[in-house]
């Protein structure tokens, strides 16, 4: 199930599952509880802000966003009652290639489906630890231009997140809120203080 962080001003109000960040906020507002400055939910997979629908009553928002995490779950499910190996999750789609590619995959031993399966298992191992941390940088990317862009050194942790350089990244977030800082380098892979 994804994760999601609710954000006011420079702290964490809450973190969970969309449900019951959405049912959190909506209390909040109707208690008359409202927040001093906005509020702001980000994605913790991806790093992207979210806005949430909090019209209606509890039940309703509860619903609402409850059935938002279901699609996923349902799709899995009708995937893997199509044709094909469904116990082996194979799912049928598209590749587009160029005559000279299809004749080569037509002499590889198991076809081209063994061919191209072979192929990116192999792409897979020799870029495995570079695709994760490229989707780290891009996921803390994103999460710090949400919740930081307006602090300062915020340029300059951005350069030494793409470099790389952690002793540079936690230098220049050294002075930024404390929950935002324990978020960013929870977002890149390190350990908070």
């Amino acid at each position: 199930m994804k994760n999601y962080t609710v954000f006011c001003e420079d702290r964490i109000l809450k973190s969970g599952a969309l449900e019951e960040i959405a049912v959190y906020l909506k209390e909040h507002y109707d208690a008359r509880k409202v927040f001093q400055g906005q509020f702001l939910v980000i994605d913790d997979l991806v790093g992207d802000a979210i806005d949430l629908d909090l019209s209606g009553t509890k039940s309703a928002v509860k619903e609402r966003y409850t059935k938002l995490e279901l699609p996923a779950e349902e799709e899995k499910q009708a995937e893997s009652r199509s044709r094909g190996r469904p116990k082996l999750g194979v799912v049928s789609k598209e590749v587009t290639l160029l005559p000279r590619h299809w004749e080569w995959l037509a002499l590889q031993p198991g076809g081209a489906s063994v061919a191209l399966r072979k192929l990116i298992d192999e792409a897979r191992k020799q870029s495995g630890s570079q695709d994760q941390m490229r989707v780290m940088q891009e996921r803390t990317y994103k999460a710090m231009s949400n919740i930081a862009a307006h602090l300062p050194h915020y340029e300059d942790a951005l350069r030494a997140l793409f470099a790389l350089d952690q002793a540079k990244y936690m230098e220049m977030i050294e002075t930024w809120p404390v929950d935002y800082r324990h978020y960013l380098m929870r977002m890149a892979g390190l350990a908070s203080a």
